[in-house]
């Protein structure tokens, strides 16, 4: 094999090995949930190795759960869980996909615009366009489903009495409640 072979294979794995970072997803749960969560041993949902609940609402702090999503398999996310303010680790485990997970929208002034899709990419019909005129009072964007890659959400949220669904990309949602990412 020659140097410029060598080359091409060097480069080849190189352009394959370089990663978005560790690609985990931050959400948190909704401060005002009152029920548990269940955390899973495994992705059959079968074994229930913990129960989260809000501790804003169990115990009046300012803690608010924050869980990093490290994988999605079908109904199914693997999961690290932890406290907001505190740090507390609360364990990884499995937990249904239907569980209240927010983000905030990164709409922060008056001429930022957020484009929600139809489906999972930019090519696809403009379901809605998001901005501070008709974000949620709280901020709060509901997270209702992660594609496997984790840079496309679909989301839900109310404006007024209509309950507007759609997707949008990763990079207009924040999972920190604390900073907003702004």
């Amino acid at each position: 094999m020659g140097f410029k072979e060598i080359l091409k294979v060097l480069f080849f794995l190189f352009c394959n090995s370089v990663s978005y970072g560790n690609n985990n997803v931050t959400v948190f749960l909704d401060w005002n949930y009152l029920y548990t969560i269940s955390v899973y041993q495994d992705s059959s949902a079968k074994e229930i190795i913990s129960m989260i609940k809000s501790q804003y609402i169990e115990y009046d702090q300012d803690e608010v759960i924050m869980i990093d999503i490290l994988d999605v398999i079908d109904s199914m996310y693997y999961v690290e869980i932890y406290g907001g303010s505190t740090n507390s680790n609360y364990g990884k485990g499995w937990i249904k996909k239907e569980e209240p997970l927010y983000m905030m929208a990164k709409v922060y002034t008056p001429y930022d615009t957020i484009q929600i899709y139809n489906e999972p990419n930019k090519e696809n019909y403009i379901a809605f366009l998001l901005d501070s005129n008709n974000i949620p009072l709280d901020g709060m964007i509901k997270i209702i489903d992660i594609n496997t890659d984790k840079r496309w959400f679909k989301i839900s949220f109310f404006y007024y009495d209509k309950n507007i669904i759609g997707w949008i990309p990763s990079y207009n949602l924040c999972g920190n409640p604390y900073t907003t990412c702004g």
